[in-house]
């Protein structure tokens, strides 16, 4: 059976088990990569913030309060931070 994000997120912050951030990492990588560059229009700008993204999620305690999908949440982070 295939986890949610959600389930995996709030694994992660049980546990702080990297494993769950990389798995979460694979998920998005590629789309949130493209979203990010769409709007700071530069590869090397969007690389960072897109790690930067993860960074912040990691660092918690987060405001992810589960009221929208984990996907959202993660790309309105990588938004505010672009």
């Amino acid at each position: 059976m295939h986890e949610t994000d959600e389930q995996v997120y709030n694994r992660y912050l049980n546990e702080r088990d990297e494993k769950d951030i990389l798995i979460l990492y694979e998920r998005y990588k590629e789309s949130l990569l493209l979203f990010i560059k769409g709007i700071v229009h530069n590869i090397d700008d969007a690389e960072e913030l897109l790690i930067d993204t993860f960074a912040q999620i990691v660092a918690g305690p987060t405001l992810f309060s589960e009221r929208s999908s984990f996907k959202t949440w993660l790309f309105s982070v990588g938004r505010n931070l672009s």
